[in-house]
């Protein structure tokens, strides 16, 4: 999609996307000031910026936004098909570690109520033993 960025932002509040490419030189808001706006919005967006400039600012503030590609132009296609097949990776992963993350915290919330009656309760005030605390094994 390429428009003006007050069409960009008026369509990332009807859409979510995983990914957004962006150019740093554009009128009205650069490419870094969009980005600080669509990360306040949803800090999930993973970002490249396309750019024909290399200089040291841009890639320091590229860095504190944690973007995660910096293409400088001319744009080879190889190198933008790759520069999309590792951030479409880094999403996968991503989305994987919050999967798990998902099932871990459902599992704590399903077991935990029955903590307390896996622990003897003259052991509930601090008094059980760090060896007995280590031999015991929860599963959660």
């Amino acid at each position: 999609m390429r428009a003006p960025v007050s069409k960009v932002l008026a369509w990332l509040d009807r859409e979510e996307p995983d990914l957004l490419l962006t150019d740093i030189g554009m009128p009205k808001m650069n490419g870094l000031e969009l980005i600080e706006t669509v990360k306040a919005r949803n800090p999930d967006i993973r970002y490249i910026i396309l750019s024909g400039l290399s200089e040291f600012e841009h890639a320091r503030q590229v860095l504190k936004l944690q973007v995660l590609d910096y293409v400088l132009k001319p744009i080879d296609p190889v190198e933008i098909e790759k520069v999309v097949s590792r951030a479409v990776e880094v999403l996968h992963k991503e989305r994987e570690e919050r999967r798990k993350l998902t099932v871990v915290e459902h599992a704590t919330k399903v077991k935990l109520p029955y903590l307390s009656d896996t622990l003897p309760q003259g052991e509930w005030h601090g008094s059980l033993k760090k060896t007995k605390w280590s031999n015991k094994r929860f599963s959660i």
